[in-house]
């Protein structure tokens, strides 16, 4: 190979490499943000969860107040 010939296959592949380590870098970014995705889709399923138990304890209670209220109602003789 002629040293023109040399001198292009290496610039060549120096492009190539330059492209490489850039693409490497983009992909190292996506994967950061990747994985703060996923720790913020972990953290919201942790407060749907909670969200969920409140719900539950909410309607427990609101279960106990219209039991005491049927019974308040029927003590004081206001249903049938």
């Amino acid at each position: 190979m002629t040293s023109e010939m040399e001198n292009i296959v290496l610039s060549h592949l120096r492009a190539i490499r330059a492209a490489q380590g850039e693409l490497c870098g983009r992909v190292s970014s996506i994967e950061r943000q990747l994985a703060t995705i996923h720790t913020d889709m972990a953290l919201i399923h942790t407060e749907m969860a909670n969200v969920r138990g409140d719900i539950a304890n909410t309607h427990r209670r609101l279960d106990n107040h219209a039991e005491r209220l049927d019974r308040i109602e029927r003590r004081l003789e206001l249903v049938d």
